[in-house]
């Protein structure tokens, strides 16, 4: 089934991402010290937190820069490894110029592990892009930064981190919804703010997704079986209309559930009506999680 938007552009968009516009049916202790090159400026000379609650950095990036925030998942505050995907607009970057593109937050750059995941844009260019480095970060405490695309790094690349992907512990991620919808990670849409100048019923539409994604995940969370229509891919799709963490963090919640507790448990052998995949893709996608690209597979 395929439909169009009411006064959006007259493109046609597959019905599961259409649903992204409908309704869904502490405190801190010492840490270890950091190395230099990656100690925040705002860093407290002893080694503890910085736990200011700051609003978004409403200053542009430089250019060529991408604005993200940097945030941990997990409380409590101290170094964490930040790992995840940054997703890319067509022509922005190919696997041959990863060693330009540089991390700077707080406006220090990092030292990191960049990697060029697996999908490509029609020209060519790279979909995602997974950043990894080590940062000192308090829970409720973001930090705002930017990636510039097109420099070359001023810092010596970390090792490839073991850590598991899948669920990180904190993320960089873009801040602005209208960067996120240009990636076309999910296919065509555009920002909610878009949204408000459109007839009546596209509002009540947003609100009860609003409603109606809450009652949900308050009822049963990231339980695999919350996944049917592809939950996770509807997520991900109201994150980057957003740039809300939050449903980011449900998405990958859920694609993770999906895919441990009924693709891997079935042998991968999932039943027609079950097989939600293109949450799975974007799990990858926003995660560098191989077993995700493999599920898929």
């Amino acid at each position: 089934m395929r439909t169009t938007t009411g006064r959006a552009p007259a493109r046609r968009i597959p019905w599961a991402r259409m649903l992204a516009l409908l309704p869904l049916l502490g405190g801190c202790s010492r840490e270890d010290r950091l190395h230099a090159d990656n100690r925040p400026s705002s860093q407290a000379s002893g080694g503890t937190c910085d736990t200011a609650a700051r609003k978004p950095d409403q200053s542009p990036p430089p250019g060529g820069g991408v604005s993200v925030r940097v945030e941990r998942l997990v409380g409590g505050c101290g170094a964490v490894l930040v790992s995840s995907g940054l997703p890319l607009p067509p022509g922005m970057l190919t696997k041959g110029n990863l060693s330009r593109v540089r991390v700077v937050v707080g406006g220090v750059e990092r030292a990191v592990y960049l990697e060029a995941l697996h999908g490509a844009h029609a020209d060519g260019s790279l979909r995602s892009i997974l950043i990894q480095f080590t940062d000192t970060l308090a829970f409720g405490a973001p930090r705002d930064g930017y990636v510039i695309i097109g420099q070359p790094r001023g810092t010596t690349d970390i090792a490839r981190p073991t850590a598991d992907r899948g669920s990180p512990a904190a993320v960089i991620l873009p801040s602005d919804p209208a960067y996120l919808v240009s990636t076309g990670l999910v296919g065509p849409t555009v920002p909610v703010s878009t949204t408000t100048s459109w007839p009546a019923v596209y509002q009540t539409y947003e609100q009860n997704f609003r409603t109606f994604a809450d009652y949900h995940w308050n009822l049963n969370g990231a339980t695999w079986t919350e996944n049917y229509y592809d939950r996770a891919q509807i997520y991900y799709a109201w994150w980057l209309r957003t740039a809300q963490l939050e449903y980011w963090r449900r998405a990958t919640a859920l694609a993770l559930s999906y895919r441990r507790d009924y693709l891997e448990a079935s042998n991968y052998n999932p039943s027609a009506h079950w097989s939600q995949l293109e949450g799975q893709e974007l799990h990858y996608l926003a995660t560098g999680d191989d077993a995700s690209r493999r599920a898929v597979g």
